[in-house]
């Protein structure tokens, strides 16, 4: 790097030199964050951009910024996250995460699990994590996962999510890796798995229902969990040392479902207290563990769940109670409210959605399934408000912004959907002295919330 540094200086019109420090931290954070490129490859490609960079911007001399862009181009990594700290990251991620995915304690463990794999006493050549998340559909299993992408590799697109019910015949595992020499489409696909993880070293790889995945597609993950690298059809190996592995399962979930439906004194998740949902839990785990093994049908090999759970483990998604979905009902409005004044949205600053608690009552009724968690929930919301809100506003607008730039401000209040009849009120902090000297209406303000 240090003999190729003269001609890019030249090549680029920089007049001012790299510090030995500046080059070794070039080197360091190539090698982090570019672990599929060899050196000095990599490092000169750092310094060229980096170059490019400064030179774009009319400067003599390349700073820390120009080095981050680099590095943020080759890793697909935000310069945002580039700049953080592992202590950072895991610190917002213990806090934010039960707050993004409602009613499930079990998460901790992943917390508590990550952040062991980063202390630096496992082993570098091993995957940060892998766990699997089991459990009835609609309880949060894939949120998590965005979640976890969001926080640890600072976007949702650092999650590689693949269906595992594309891979149920033994012939498919071809398309993970590639086909061998000599087969059809040798040199033409694009393998589903190792091409994504080359791009993207640092991930959450999401296997989703991988019961349905044939037993030739576990071997293929088996020695990624042993080796954390993989070589594809090209000869080419594929580091996973950077890699959060996530499985998701339904195996056993209809049991634990007639099991709770069986015992009324047993509750749900965040229908109870602390000791109730602990039981819920071990009870739950315990029907998952018996559905999860070969010997009982199930998909997992004895040495599979061995290294999961050496890895990670086994984590019991909870189904959702009432507490939970009312909740969940308020972050979907919540969402709506903030697209009202959004620019990106309807582009009414200063407007909020208000709902009844009949409404919040109605909504949480017919958007949450036994079977099926919270996901009917978006679907109603949209045909019950944001759909019927919509057409209302277009009708309305002339009306609405009238009334906002009167007001300073306007509440879209929502008393029934059955009847769909939104009323316009002043915003609260500026409520004037007789309305604020009448009994309160008992209304639900769906405040902007995280997505």
């Amino acid at each position: 790097m240090n003999k190729l540094w003269p001609l890019i200086k030249e090549h680029n019109h920089l007049t001012e030199d790299l510090s030995d420090e500046e080059m070794r931290y070039i080197v360091m954070m190539s090698n982090r964050y570019a672990p599929q490129e060899a050196q000095p490859r990599k490092s000169e490609k750092v310094l060229n951009m980096a170059a490019a960079s400064a030179e774009f911007s009319h400067r003599t001399a390349i700073n820390k910024d120009d080095i981050l862009a680099a590095i943020a181009q080759m890793s697909n990594l935000s310069e945002d996250f580039l700049n953080q700290s592992d202590h950072e990251r895991f610190l917002k991620m213990e806090t934010e995460l039960p707050k993004e995915v409602l009613g499930q304690p079990g998460l901790q463990r992943v917390v508590d699990g990550l952040i062991g794999s980063r202390s630096g006493l496992n082993d570098p050549n091993q995957p940060w994590g892998c766990f699997v998340f089991q459990g009835p559909t609609g309880t949060g299993k894939t949120e998590a996962c965005k979640a976890l992408a969001r926080y640890l590799f600072g976007t949702e697109e650092a999650l590689i999510k693949l269906d595992m019910s594309e891979y149920a015949e033994k012939h498919t595992v071809s398309r993970l890796i590639g086909a061998p020499p000599g087969y059809v489409g040798f040199d033409s696909a694009e393998p589903a798995l190792t091409e994504r993880i080359r791009n993207r070293p640092y991930s959450i790889l999401l296997l989703d229902e991988i019961e349905k995945a044939a037993p030739e597609v576990f071997n293929v993950f088996l020695s990624i969990l042993n080796d954390g690298k993989m070589t594809d059809n090209q000869g080419k190996t594929v580091l996973f040392n950077n890699v959060i592995l996530v499985m998701t399962t339904n195996a056993g979930a209809a049991t634990a479902i007639k099991m709770l439906e069986g015992k009324s004194s047993m509750s749900l998740a965040g229908a109870a207290g602390q000791d109730s949902q602990a039981k819920v839990e071990e009870m739950l785990a315990e029907i998952y563990a018996n559905a999860r093994k070969v010997s009982n049908g199930g998909p997992f090999r004895p040495e599979m769940i061995n290294r999961i759970e050496e890895l990670g483990g086994f984590i019991t998604f909870l189904p959702l109670g009432a507490p939970v979905i009312d909740k969940l009902v308020v972050r979907e409005l919540g969402k709506i409210s903030e697209r009202l004044g959004s620019a990106a949205g309807a582009n009414l600053p200063g407007v909020t959605l208000e709902v009844s608690p009949d409404v919040m009552k109605q909504l949480s009724k017919e958007g949450y399934n036994p079977t099926m968690g919270a996901r009917p929930l978006r679907k109603v919301v949209r045909e019950k408000v944001a759909n019927p809100l919509g057409k209302w506003l277009m009708l309305n607008k002339e009306k609405i912004l009238a009334f906002t730039a009167q007001e300073g401000g306007a509440r879209i209040v929502i008393d029934s959907v059955d009847k769909f009849e939104p009323t316009l009120a002043k915003p609260l902090a500026v409520a004037n002295d007789n309305t604020a000297k009448k009994a309160p209406r008992k209304k639900v303000v769906a405040a902007p919330t995280k997505a």
